[in-house]
This record gives structure tokens, C-alpha cells and sequence, in this order.
């Protein structure tokens, strides 16, 4: 009957239109003494300046003023911040409810998501044996994991305490960043369980699995979200783990004690802050007109002033570049000149902190960045960064911008 009304006063255009179907709804009813009536209008604050929302809010905590009949209504505004929408001169009570904190968190994680990695151990436990053997009820009763309720609770809220206080730094209490992680993590610790059916402690418990991987959850195997490596395996990662060893080995050579990975951070900044993004995959991508461009530029004589060392007049200033743009430059030159994938490792993310430690980078405050990405700027000059190309064998006069 009045499902019309209801719909119109879900939709009002303005205040004045809401009383008046709120009015309308009363009449139709006969007013009637139904108690309370609870309206939640729930992230008002997230209404343009333009829509006013503390007018919108003055005018609904206001509305008994106008009848009598308003008096059963009580209006509830779910804010994410109320200090700007200055609400202390309206007499409104307010209650602040507190963000989740930590152990919260982790009783969320491990109420909802306990039953799904178990059934996730099932998969891990099948691939655990030969696929191509047949098997009989014996020996499936041999690979089948022996754990009561108490000891898979036991050893989950375990792994799950471990791993967020690991990376507390980088998943902070965002559910969305954690369960990827906590999916990737996983089979690690599951396989030693498979292997020896039940929990050994000093064997396969989970502060001694972590510990035998320590070095391998610190990389970017575990907090990786590239869907190109999703299916990489432990096995494959260790083998990419020791062929970039290699490479660290020679870390600790050349100019300022830095790293080449370092070195090649510093090269994609540069090139990232003097060369116009719409160049990019000119000079960074493979194809006919990259090898085009390549070639027409070897050929031609660069002019650099080495002795004062200043820049060339089209290079007198930085242009803010994002990081996602750092990261694509610096796999780039890293593949072509090293030979192999450049992982984004918690290794990598480091490097960059202490260069932004450093001054190297800067991060720069350009307007509203909420919702944004954040600019960066390399702040290095070009004798050091033309050193540094030197160093590692890099023509970084081949990729820098006429």
C-alpha cells in the first residue's frame, strides 16, 4: 500500500520533499503509535561539499521541531570522520567505535577463513603424491594426514599469528592484502605435515618450518601479487633465489659501496624523472621501433658537458614520475642488460626506502593524494648517475630523451 511512498522517501530529491512524504506515509497510517522508527543513513560524508552534508544532517536532527509526529523517528548517520562536518554545535551524541585492533583481527581471519585452508591442504596433500601411481587403500592411508580438531586449530592460529605479525608492515589489518599472503604462504607449511602425517615439534611445527624458510618468506615469494608468477612454485623460486645470488655476490662492488640492483634503481629513476612517459615504449620496449630507435641513436653524437656536469637545457627539470612507472623502467633495463626477471622483492622495496632515506628519491606532496598515487622525483646528478651507468655497463645515453 504504501511501498510508492517508501520508494519516493528512499529517493527524495531534497529535505523538503522527505518531510513531505515522511508526512504522507503518517497520514495514510493514521499515525499510529508504533514506537520508534530508525533511520540509518549510513557514509553520509561521503556527499560532495556541494550537497552540503551537515545541512543534510542539521536538518534531519532537527525534524522534531517541526511536528510532533516526528517524535518516533530517531535518524542515525554512520560517518567514516566527523570533525570536519563540525556536528559539536548540533547537540548530537556521538559514539566513536574504535578500529579493530590486532588479536581482533586475527580472531576474524581465523573464525572465517580456518575450514577454507584446510580444504586448501587436501589439494596440496593430493598433489603430494604421484599422480601417475596407482594407489590403494593402504598406502592412501598412509599419506593421510593425522590431526584431530584441537591440533589443526592449534597449529592454524599458530601460522596465522606468525605471519601477520611478520608482515604486520605490509598488510597492516587489510583483509584483502593478508588472505593472498596467508594462500601463498601455506603450502609451505603444509607439505613437511604431509610428509610426516602429524605435527613433530623441532621437525615440522610451524615456528620450526618458518625458520628453515626464513630467508625464502622474507622475498617476494610470499607478498607477491603479480598474476605472471602466481603459479610459481617453492622450487622455482629457490632456483630464481640462487640465480640472482649470483648477482649479489657482486653487490658490494664499484662506486659507493652500492649494490647493482642499487645502481640500476637509481639509472630507471633518472630516466624516469627526464624522459616524458609517452616516450616509454619507445625506449623500454622491444619491437621494430624500439630497435629503430636504438639503432638511429647509437649513430648520433650526444653533447654532454662533462667538466661543470650541468644538464642539457630540455633536462633543466625533474618531471614527477609514478612508482608503478619506476618499477616498469627498472624491469626493463634490469632484462635486457642483466639477462634475467627482476623480482619485486622485499629486498627491492628496502633499496627504495633507504634511497628515499637518502634524498635520492623524493616523494613528492603534490595536491589530494587520497585516493591518488603518490609522485616521486630523483634527485641525483648526472655525473653520478652517468658513473653509475658506467659501472654496470649500461648506454644511458641510448635511452634519454632528445
Amino acid at each position: 500500500m504504501y511501498s510508492s511512498k517508501i520508494e519516493s522517501l528512499m529517493t527524495g530529491d531534497n529535505i523538503s520533499s522527505i518531510t513531505g512524504t515522511i508526512t504522507s506515509i503518517l497520514e495514510k497510517a493514521g499515525n499510529p503509535n508504533t514506537g520508534n522508527i530508525i533511520y540509518v543513513l549510513d557514509r553520509i560524508d561521503s556527499l560532495s561539499s556541494s550537497e552540503s552534508p551537515r545541512e543534510v544532517i542539521k536538518c534531519f536532527s532537527k525534524l522534531h521541531e517541526l511536528s510532533e509526529q516526528f517524535n518516533i523517528f530517531t535518524f542515525v548517520f554512520v560517518v567514516r570522520r566527523s570533525d570536519f562536518l563540525d556536528l559539536s554545535t548540533l547537540s548530537i551524541p556521538t559514539i566513536k567505535f574504535e578500529n579493530y585492533g590486532l588479536d581482533a583481527f586475527k580472531d576474524i581471519i581465523n573464525m572465517h577463513y580456518y575450514d577454507t585452508f584446510w580444504n586448501l591442504m587436501e589439494t596440496a596433500e593430493s598433489k603430494n603424491v604421484d599422480s601417475d601411481t596407482e594407489m590403494s587403500e593402504v598406502d592412501h592411508e598412509e599419506h593421510t594426514l593425522k590431526l584431530d580438531e584441537q591440533e589443526k586449530r592449534v597449529f592454524f592460529r599458530q601460522f596465522l599469528n606468525l605471519i601477520t605479525e611478520t608482515y604486520s608492515s605490509y598488510i597492516g589489518l587489510s583483509i584483502d592484502v593478508l588472505i593472498p599472503i596467508l594462500r601463498r604462504i601455506w603450502p609451505i607449511f603444509i607439505k613437511p605435515l604431509i610428509r610426516h602425517k602429524r605435527i613433530i615439534k623441532g621437525k615440522n611445527d610451524v615456528f620450526t618450518t618458518f625458520m628453515k624458510n626464513k630467508k625464502l618468506l622474507s622475498k617476494e615469494f610470499s607478498v607477491v601479487t603479480k598474476l605472471e608468477n602466481s603459479d610459481m612454485n617453492l622450487v622455482d623460486y629457490q632456483q630464481s633465489d640462487i640465480d640472482n645470488q649470483k648477482i649479489t655476490e657482486e653487490s658490494k662492488k664499484g662506486h659507493y659501496d652500492l649494490s647493482i640492483k642499487t645502481k640500476y634503481l637509481v639509472i630507471a629513476a633518472f630516466l624516469a624523472s627526464y624522459n616524458e612517459p609517452k616516450y616509454d615504449s619507445q625506449y623500454f620496449s622491444k619491437g621494430d621501433n624500439y630497435n629503430t630507435i636504438m639503432k638511429h641513436k647509437t649513430k648520433r653524437t650526444k653533447v654532454v658537458e662533462s667538466g661543470a656536469g650541468r644538464l642539457r637545457r630540455a633536462m633543466s627539470a625533474a618531471i614527477p614520475f609514478k612508482l608503478e612507472r619506476l618499477l616498469a623502467i627498472l624491469n626493463s633495463i634490469w632484462t635486457e642488460n642483466v639477462g634475467i626477471e627482476l623480482l619485486d622483492d622485499v629486498e627491492l622495496m628496502t633499496e627504495i626506502a633507504t634511497l628515499t632515506s637518502l634524498k635520492t628519491l623524493v616523494k613528492l606532496k603534490i595536491g589530494d593524494t587520497i585516493g591518488g598515487q603518490t609522485k616521486w622525483k630523483c634527485n641525483v646528478h648526472w655525473n653520478v648517475v652517468k658513473k653509475f651507468a658506467d659501472d654496470v655497463g649500461f648506454d644511458i645515453l641510448n635511452h634519454l630523451q632528445d
